[in-house]
């Protein structure tokens, strides 16, 4: 089956693709939430992870899968202009790790190299 033919129910606008590593999962960003499909399986409802109560609030997002296939990350970016990161289990269906929004600009670790 093909990818395309996965994501076509997807509703609204698509910020962001990623495939997993082993090629069996498709997650997609839109509209302040990311849905990840199972390729193989057309049925199966996307498990869906929430970015915001306010999905006009965000700007843009990027997923991307981790080598493993099981945790998704997230890069968002709010019209304020902060950024959020978010590391989400794709097995538990949980979040895993979060850095809270960062305004643009805004050094998110420090470097030991600046004095």
């Amino acid at each position: 089956m093909a990818i395309l033919d996965t994501i076509l129910p997807h509703v609204g606008q698509i910020r962001s693709i990623a495939v997993s590593p082993d090629g069996n999962y498709v997650a997609v960003g839109s509209d302040g939430q990311v849905s990840i499909y199972a390729v193989n399986d057309a049925h199966a409802e996307p498990k869906s992870i929430m970015l915001s109560n306010q999905p006009s609030q965000v700007d843009s997002q990027k997923v991307n899968f981790a080598p493993d296939g099981d945790k998704v990350a997230i890069a968002t970016r709010r019209i304020n202009g902060q950024i959020e990161l978010i590391l989400h289990d794709r097995l538990k269906g949980e979040e895993i790790w979060q850095r809270k929004p960062l305004d643009y600009g805004q050094i998110v670790s420090p470097r030991p190299w600046a004095s």
